[in-house]
């Protein structure tokens, strides 16, 4: 496949934001050619057939690619020491009636996999199940007669292991039938969740087109204390064990969930999200590939007929059913040094805006070369599956040209969640201020930096920081102890700029 970014690819010696330049770099156009040519095709096809832009679609192909394999195709390589899976969070915000559904049509090859999973176990699976059960049930019923007669020892042993076996089988078997196989979930509660994964091979691909429940689910709207809830996805994006432990259900045990998501929701609720801040610094966001979709006007319809080509449709979903089809064996993609150059040199971008500009949310860059991995392991895939071949045994490499095509990828979504960061960024600091205020207020105008640590939370840095910022209002100043003679170090302190008013 010919090199066709939008963005330039990232090589070694780009100085793309060079620590000497804290400007941080426009995401631009979506880098479309960085696609493999069949998710190119599909996805170009669908944003001219509904009108909208290509980004949408476009980013709906990355997360289905990212969605067949679960945790069963990884990485390794990308970064020293580290196994990388391919799922991914891709969360879409665009206004209403803005032609969701249309892009959505993407997910098509994989919702209709999902629902044939589906009514085969409804059709075929379940009734064993049940009959299975029903005989269980009436010989763990007779194995109990037996057992409490208790006639011959030897007999007893060997009808209690019978019955153990039965009574662990029934608890499969209820488990199975409690709810149907899917390779989706929508609107889920984190408990509904946790039961979806367990049920389908701990994996799962979260797919919503009207996020606004999900995301109020994930800030803790729900809940009475209204703390955030979003553990379970924490541990689905680096595939880690998490236990679901309440009081009112039964501890089902440990699990290690894949979740990939695709969400879409409107403008507000994604800056809602951005702007909370347990969820920024427990890194969720840094996990997700976010974009945001405006417009200026809504377009007037011509004469011109427009449709999604049965070439387009057929080759997508010839690569997304052979994607799943990964799912029955386990394979393990090796980084060439070539690729672990390309990523490497994207880690040291993200290192060089963490030193500069962004050093207060640096952690929310902590995620961009894992993430242009996962982009790469599907562009891998992609490619691998565009004539139908499935590996069999051979070495699976992954080429300096594919990591190079999640880079641009990569790149622009974390700029453009950089940009909704910055945009947030001074309502945070004016929060925070504000927080400082009332303190000097409570303190009669002054307080010292230890104390603010100690008993408020504000890191030492953080103070002066906000000072320099708000100069008008705060300032930090170096004072000597009463004692002189007696020694010891000046304290710095926090009180108002002669400006400002106490009162």
């Amino acid at each position: 496949m010919a090199t066709e970014w939008n963005v330039p690819p990232h090589g070694v010696n780009s100085t793309c934001c060079d620590s000497e330049n804290d400007t941080t770099p426009e995401a631009g156009e979506f880098p479309i050619g960085a696609l493999d040519p069949v998710m190119r095709q599909i996805a170009e096809e669908t944003a001219e057939t509904y009108e909208v832009d290509l980004a949408v679609p476009a980013m709906a192909t990355i997360a289905t690619v990212a969605g067949c394999p679960g945790k069963w195709v990884t990485l390794i390589g990308a970064a020293s020491g580290r196994v990388t899976p391919t799922n991914l969070y891709v969360l879409c915000a665009a206004p209403k009636s803005y032609g969701k559904n249309g892009s959505a049509t993407v997910l098509t090859p994989f919702v209709d996999a999902s629902r044939e999973l589906t009514e085969h176990f409804c059709t075929c699976e379940r009734p064993k199940l049940r009959a299975e059960r029903r005989i269980k049930e009436a010989r763990a019923r007779q194995l109990v007669k037996e057992i409490a007669k208790g006639e011959n020892e030897k007999k007893t042993a060997a009808r209690r292991f019978e019955l153990q076996t039965i009574e662990a089988r029934l608890a499969e078997i209820e488990r199975l039938d409690a709810r149907l196989p899917s390779l989706t979930a929508g609107n889920a509660t984190t408990a509904a969740l946790y039961e979806i994964l367990r049920r389908n091979d701990e994996t799962i691909l979260s797919y919503v087109l009207e996020a606004g429940d999900l995301i109020r689910i994930v800030l803790g709207k729900y809940n009475l204390n209204k703390a955030a809830d979003f553990d379970l996805y924490l541990s689905g994006y680096t595939v880690e064990p998490i236990r679901q432990s309440r009081v009112s259900r039964e501890d089902s045990g440990d699990i290690v969930p894949c979740i990939s998501a695709l969400w879409f929701c409107q403008p507000f609720l994604m800056r809602e999200l951005y702007a909370n801040e347990e969820v920024l610094e427990r890194g969720l966001t840094a996990r997700v590939l976010p974009f945001m979709v405006e417009r200026d006007e809504i377009p007037e319809e011509d004469e011109e007929e427009r449709f999604v080509s049965a070439e387009a449709r057929t080759a997508w979903e010839n690569l997304v059913r052979n994607a799943l089809t990964l799912r029955n064996c386990s394979y393990q993609i090796e980084c060439s040094a070539d690729a672990r150059a390309v990523f490497r040199a994207f880690h040291n971008e993200a290192i060089r805006l963490r030193n500069g500009k962004y050093r207060e949310i640096e952690g929310e860059l902590g995620r961009w070369r894992e993430n242009a991995a996962r982009v790469a392991n599907g562009q891998f895939i992609a490619d691998m599956l565009m004539n139908g071949q499935i590996p069999q045994d051979e070495r699976l490499i992954l080429s300096g040209e594919q990591a190079e095509r999640g880079i641009p990828i990569a790149r622009w979504s974390h700029l453009k969640s950089l940009a909704m960061l910055n945009m947030g960024l001074a309502d945070r600091h004016w929060t925070r201020v504000e927080k400082l205020k009332e303190l000097l207020y409570r303190y009669n105008g002054q307080v010292s930096l230890r104390h603010l640590r100690r008993n408020h939370g504000f890191l030492p840095e953080e103070v002066p920081s906000l000072a320099h910022k708000f100069p008008a209002t705060l300032q930090v100043i170096s004072v000597k102890p009463d004692d002189a003679a007696a020694g010891g170090r000046p304290s710095e302190v926090l009180k108002f700029t002669d400006r400002a008013s106490v009162g």
